[in-house]
């Protein structure tokens, strides 16, 4: 069964550790045991040094890699013989899988933030457009004076 672990890496490594577990899990013909590995990274608006916002990708989880696989013991030699991979996050001898809302919350952050930004923004639109908040405001108004 595929589930998600996470393995330690040395900070500022993880893209590193990234490429050199997918091309091991490549040549090593490990396919079936490893399906993806990630990482957990939020787009961010930060201003350069000419006062601009311009996007940045940030680290969400800084040493740490996500990896989707099937937990056997070629596929536990693989990820913890790979150069930069610390360990895995868990007991010693057998890691332990994210949860179903671990993962969810870890992958899909941005997306989660950004629909209920577009719901905000949609129902007061709406509001707005049915004149609901303006009559409301004039109820409201009226009975302030």
């Amino acid at each position: 069964m595929y589930r998600w672990y996470v393995i330690n890496t040395y900070s500022g490594h993880e893209n590193k550790v990234k490429h050199n577990l997918e091309h091991r899990v490549q040549t090593m013909s490990q396919n079936r045991n490893v399906r993806q590995v990630v990482v957990p990274t939020e787009q961010v608006m930060e201003l350069n040094k000419d006062g601009q916002k311009e996007p940045k990708e940030k680290r969400t989880m800084p040493g740490y890699v996500l990896v989707n696989m099937e937990m056997t013991d070629d596929a536990w030699g693989l990820v913890k013989n790979t150069p930069g991979v610390t360990g895995f996050v868990g007991s010693r001898n057998k890691p332990v899988p994210l949860s179903k809302p671990e993962v969810d919350r870890l992958l899909h952050r941005e997306t989660l933030i950004q629909a209920t930004a577009v719901t905000i923004i949609f129902v007061a639109v709406a509001a707005a457009y049915l004149g609901a908040l303006d009559a409301a405001f004039n109820f409201l108004i009226k009975r302030i004076l």
